[in-house]
Formats: structure tokens, sequence, C-alpha cells
């Protein structure tokens, strides 16, 4: 019983530091890497008979400031990754997005240490379909609203762990063919450096 009041002393000690490192947050810059899956939604859809990937491995950074300890702003930029659809014969198209991301993220405190987020902003992408078959490469520039939900769990006063959800609305490599758009969503996991 000793080592059990032991460790459960530790932890609730553990607990307070971290919850009053999470309070030391405010005013402070931080950065972030995410790490993640991006899905293209209705990527494959008419593809019958072909290969088809509709997800691809993301790659994010960002940096951000805590105004208080319930709301941060942050900018990001982020690789999305490539899906494709290809034949048996060598015939492959791709489609390739990238951009910027400018958010307001929100946090409501579970615990000392827990948090719910959300976060809400622009996203700058910039988005291509490449093709071997002879048809015209496209390429758009698209600003749309972003927005997420989320965990975040502190560490210590320094490091944070996250998990998010977002959503990039609908993103098209082809202005002049409303067909073309297409939904990214992201399932992303990262850490956060406080500075």
């Amino acid at each position: 019983m000793g080592k059990f009041k032991s460790g459960l002393a530790a932890a609730v000690l553990w607990a307070s530091v971290s919850g009053s490192a999470l309070a030391t947050e405010v005013g402070k810059f931080y950065g972030a890497i995410d790490l993640g899956q991006t899905k293209v939604k209705d990527w494959c859809v008419g593809t019958a008979g072909f290969n088809c990937t509709d997800t691809d491995t993301l790659f994010r950074g960002a940096v951000g400031y805590q105004v208080n300890q319930n709301v941060a702003v942050e900018a990001s930029y982020a690789d999305y990754g490539t899906v494709e659809v290809s034949d048996n014969f060598g015939g492959l198209v791709e489609g390739s997005a990238s951009g910027f991301q400018f958010s307001v993220v929100g946090s409501v405190p579970v615990s000392d240490v827990f948090s719910l987020t959300g976060k809400l902003g622009l996203a700058l992408t910039d988005a291509e379909v490449t093709n071997n078959f002879g048809f015209p490469n496209t390429k758009d520039s698209n600003t749309t609203m972003a927005w997420g939900l989320g965990v975040r769990f502190q560490l210590n006063e320094s490091v944070a762990l996250r998990a998010q959800y977002e959503s990039l609305g609908e993103i098209s490599a082809d202005s002049t063919d409303p067909t073309a758009d297409a939904d990214i969503n992201l399932m992303t996991a990262g850490v956060i450096f406080n500075f």
C-alpha cells in the first residue's frame, strides 16, 4: 500500500507541476512538428480496374504564439503528399498538394495537463495533377476555410503532444473544371516545443 501511495503522490506532484507549466505558456512562442495522413475524398471514384491510392503521408512544421490559456495563433506549412491512379501498362495520374495555413487555435482544459482543441483559419493550398497519358497537366492555387478538432497533452513546461482531425475544404487543381474539386482531410499527431 505504501508503494501505491508513493506512486499516487508522485503522479499528483507531476500533474501539478505540469499544470503550472501549462499556465506559464501564456505569452510564449512555440514550434510544432506534425506527421499524419492525408485523404483525398472521392479520388478513387470511377477508377474500377485501375490501381488507386487516395491517401498519403503528410509532414507539417508550424510556429505559433500562445496569446492566453485558451487562444493561440499559428502559421504552418505542410506537404500533403501525393495520391495516384495507375494501370498495369505504366499509365499514371498523380495529384499532389502543399501549402500554408494561418489559424486561431482554441483550447479548453479538461484537466491540468489535458485539453480539447479546435482551430479555424485559412488554408492557402497549391494543388497539381500530372499524368503521362498526354493530357494537359493542371495546377491551381486555392484559398479555403480550414478547421480542425483535437486534443493536447502537456508533458512538461517545454513539451506537449497533440492529435488533430482537420479539413481543408474543397481543393482544385483546375479552376476551369468544377468537377475537379476534392475534399482534403487530415489526421495528424505532433509534438509542440515551447520557446
